[in-house]
């Protein structure tokens, strides 16, 4: 690598540093969404599908015990509580056959923008290995920035967070 200014060291730094957070952040996100936005929608496709199949056949499951004599509407929910205690009631599927899919989907869909567009599965497993090894390249220019920088008199301290093995890692002359 050619020698650089006294002066630069610090700005390059710097500059490094805030390519390496800035990564980080990348990252930290892209393993934070494990779906895209797309993905998000068609499972709820599926999943709306599912209801509203489901919400028919309360009502003609209700409706097949009142003409055997049972007291039975599908007005009238139960529950089982659940391990801590609390009932939970599944009012979606008949919600869905009363309003309708579509009804439901649009509902869902106009607050899906609050979902990050995200990557698909293949495309989220190339980007973090890119992400991998621009991190990788980038502490390695730091570090020689930094060694630099303690040649040249001015040293500058390493991230906290810097790996060990990018400092510890064996150079041309050292």
């Amino acid at each position: 690598m050619k020698e650089i200014p006294v002066a630069d060291f610090a700005r390059q730094i710097a500059e490094q540093r805030e390519h390496i957070a800035d990564l980080k952040r990348e990252q930290e996100a892209i393993f934070k969404q494990h779906r895209s936005r797309a993905e998000v929608a068609a499972i709820m496709d599926r999943h709306f599908s599912e209801l509203v199949l489901r919400g028919h056949g309360m009502i003609a499951q209700s409706l097949q015990m009142l003409a055997s004599g049972a007291t039975s509407t599908p007005t009238v929910l139960s529950g089982v509580a659940g391990a801590d205690g609390v009932a939970r009631i599944d009012v979606g599927p008949l919600l869905a056959a009363a309003v309708g899919i579509e009804q439901m989907r649009d509902l869902y869909l106009a607050e899906l923008e609050c979902v990050p567009l995200g990557l698909s599965r293949e495309a989220r497993k190339e980007r973090l290995q890119e992400i991998s090894y621009e991190l990788e390249t980038g502490e390695v220019i730091e570090e020689y920035l930094i060694e630099q920088s303690e040649e040249a008199g001015t040293p500058v301290a390493r991230r906290p967070d810097a790996r060990a093995s990018v400092v510890l890692a064996p150079r041309d002359g050292r």
